[in-house]
Parts: structure tokens; C-alpha cells; sequence
């Protein structure tokens, strides 16, 4: 009989065994899935971000209007036309890189954007916008519509000099 019965306290624990084993696989497979597709949900998410993005870009065009260039001048002035399908707005998160010939050699710089209308040194700020019919935008002043234009003005510290390089 104390075979009978230790085969039975024997089947019982490797019944409990095999439950708390099942559980930790169980619950281990359920993390996992559950990581899995947050990570696939991220992904997507992101995916989708960067086809939007795209998108805008490849609506997104400007065309140069007039450039004014002065010898040794530290203010730049220059007008484009938004071309492009898509509202050009968020000047703040906009990256404007120059390109110059200055007293000192080849300069090149990231300006900063001011709301301000007399930006300081090696900042730009949006002067003026205009409407196709050459008018001052008055509803939206800081949104360029498609065939809109913008003047621009930049400081730049040290002073451009006109050359043929700068940009």
C-alpha cells in the first residue's frame, strides 16, 4: 500500500508541476504576444507618419523670386513663391542653412526664426507675405498659400560679401 499511495502524492505533484509550468509558459507566450504587437502597432504608427510626411514634401515646392545681395552687408533680403499644392506654415520648425563668402573665408550657419520684425544677428524672420494679386495677406499672415510669396530677411554675423557662392 505505501507504494500505492506514494504513487499517487508522486502523479499529484507532477500535476502541480506541470500546472505552475503551464502558467509561466502560458503568461510568458501572452507577454510576448502582447510586446510583439505594440511594436508592430509602433511601427505602423510610424510608417504612416513618414508616408504623410513624404507626401507633404513632395507637394511642397518654392521658386525663387529676387535675391538682393550688398557687399559686405550683413542683411539679405529675398522673395519666394510657394509653387507647391501644399500651405507653407510653422516657420519655427523650419531649418534655414546659409551658404556665404564673408571677410573671414566661407562661412556656412543654421539661422534661427524670430517673430520679431528686425532679427538679430544670424537670425530670419518673414517680413511679408503676398497674395497672387500682389496685395499684403491680411487673413492668414502666417500661412503661404500656394502662388503666394514671402519676403525674407536674414542677419548674418559676419557680413556677407557678394559672391557668386553664396546661397
Amino acid at each position: 500500500m505505501a507504494q500505492a499511495g506514494s504513487g499517487e502524492r508522486f502523479t499529484l505533484a507532477n500535476l502541480i508541476i506541470a500546472i505552475a509550468a503551464f502558467a509561466v509558459l502560458f503568461t510568458g507566450a501572452t507577454t510576448f504576444a502582447r510586446s510583439w504587437l505594440d511594436s508592430a502597432s509602433s511601427n505602423a504608427s510610424a510608417y504612416s507618419t513618414a508616408i504623410e510626411r513624404e507626401g507633404e514634401i513632395r507637394r511642397t515646392n518654392l521658386a525663387q523670386i529676387a535675391r538682393c545681395e550688398t557687399p559686405l552687408g550683413t542683411t539679405v533680403r529675398f522673395t519666394f513663391a510657394n509653387t507647391g499644392q501644399a500651405s507653407l506654415h510653422s516657420f519655427a520648425d523650419w531649418d534655414l542653412t546659409v551658404f556665404y563668402k564673408s571677410g573671414s573665408g566661407q562661412e556656412a550657419r543654421r539661422l534661427t526664426y524670430t517673430d520679431d520684425t528686425s532679427p538679430s544677428a544670424n537670425q530670419w524672420t518673414v517680413s511679408q507675405i503676398t497674395q497672387p494679386n500682389g496685395q499684403a495677406e491680411v487673413v492668414e499672415r502666417d500661412i503661404i498659400n500656394t502662388g503666394e510669396e514671402a519676403t525674407v530677411i536674414v542677419e548674418l554675423s559676419p557680413g556677407a560679401w557678394a559672391d557668386a557662392a553664396n546661397k
